[in-house]
């Protein structure tokens, strides 16, 4: 089964290593990743994304990525448990959509990926790895 919670983490740990030695496009490939399972590391623990014996999320709308995921999350505003976590997002750009990242980008020559599009995306997923430390904070992972 997935565990999104460690996903997140080990994604963002290679993403700044990654980063680090200047692997832009697999650097950014894996911030993506991260602000992905984070995100859906607090739903899952909020139960807005259920599994299936196989380990995919029941819903198709949790079967995105996070260029889509990001606003699949805000739609949860109205969900008691989750409106504090949508509502820290609101105020965020989701720099993931509008074709600034894909996870077929991992097909792709990595060209287009500037250490401009790779800060912001750094930026987003810091957003959501700090929404998940302070979901952990709360309690609302075990």
């Amino acid at each position: 089964m997935p565990n999104f919670r460690d996903a997140a983490q080990r994604h963002w740990d290679d993403a700044e290593y990654l980063l680090g030695n200047q692997r832009l496009p697999n650097a950014d490939q894996l911030y993506g990743l991260s602000a992905e399972c984070a995100l859906k590391a607090i739903m899952q623990a909020a139960g807005e994304l259920l599994l299936l014996e196989n380990g995919k999320p029941e819903e198709q709308d949790m079967r995105r990525h996070i260029d889509k995921i990001w606003e699949v999350f805000l739609s949860f505003s109205n969900n008691r448990t989750l409106t504090h976590y949508a509502e820290a997002l609101e105020n965020k750009s989701n720099s993931f959509k509008d074709n600034k990242w894909s996870i077929a980008q991992r097909y792709e020559d990595g060209s287009k990926i500037t250490p401009e599009i790779v800060r912001q995306h750094k930026e987003a997923a810091s957003s959501t790895i700090k929404l998940l430390l302070e979901a952990e904070l709360d309690g609302l992972l075990s």
